[in-house]
């Protein structure tokens, strides 16, 4: 996939236009990064299109917040009400599952708390 067509998925699945699609997906992305181990970054980083990938290389930082600090952290960096951020961390995620091995997603999702599958498929968790 690439990355016109991964901002244009995101944009479709929020309901925001190109330009916050592509905010939103900068912002789901780090902060997920900041969520989830250096090493799963590392290994979904290899799987998005080049443009997404400096988002979370070298950014994993394992730090414990539930979904719904999650959504705040979100819905901050973008300047989106609750709602519309949680709109877009499930159109991100939803577009991130399609480039990403079967395998390599399920472990993502495994990574995080049961709390967050609201935000990210549970027919992932392996």
């Amino acid at each position: 996939m690439d990355y016109a067509r991964f901002i244009t998925q995101v944009a479709g699945g929020s309901g925001l236009d190109g330009d916050r699609g592509d905010e939103a997906t900068a912002a789901v992305l780090q902060t997920l990064a900041a969520r989830i181990s250096g090493e799963e970054a590392q290994d979904l980083a290899a799987q998005l299109p080049g443009e997404l990938q400096p988002l979370l290389r070298d950014r994993g930082g394992g730090e414990r917040f539930a979904a719904d600090d999650f959504v705040d952290r979100v819905a901050a960096e973008t300047g989106l009400d609750r709602e519309s951020g949680e709109r877009a961390i499930r159109a991100v995620l939803a577009t991130v599952e399609e480039p990403v091995s079967g395998g390599a997603f399920a472990d993502l999702v495994n990574e995080l708390p049961r709390d967050y599958d609201r935000l990210v498929a549970p027919r992932a968790r392996g």
